[in-house]
């Protein structure tokens, strides 16, 4: 890991990400934190998926969506920020959410409602 990339949210946090290594994803860290799938437009990030977990290394590794992140919506980078504080990684990701629109967290507020 190592090109650092601000995101802004909607309550205009500045959010520092890294790039991960997308040919070492089994080295990243396994703290808690938050993770976004991103394209490029522009030449800058477009978060296509937001999230955050307990364990980066563990659900960024083999993440479900990543397949449909790439393939539908043109994904190329994950982008990670640590955060041990759960209450604050799910506001971080509401923050980025309500300011980005991510495509599939569209879909999957959706579908949750759909259940």
């Amino acid at each position: 890991m190592a090109t650092p990339i601000t995101l802004t949210g909607f309550s205009k946090t500045a959010y520092p990400y890294t790039m991960a290594d997308l040919q070492k994803l089994d080295t990243l860290p396994t703290q808690g934190g938050n993770y976004v799938f991103a394209a490029r437009v522009g030449g800058k990030a477009a978060i296509v998926f937001a999230g955050e977990t307990t364990n980066i290394r563990a659900t960024v590794a083999k993440h479900p969506r990543w397949p449909e992140a790439k393939n539908r919506h043109e994904a190329i980078w994950i982008l990670i920020h640590m955060n041990a504080e759960p209450s604050r990684r799910r506001l971080e990701v509401h923050d980025l959410v309500r300011l980005h629109s991510p495509p599939m967290n569209a879909a999957a507020k959706v579908a949750d409602e759909d259940d």
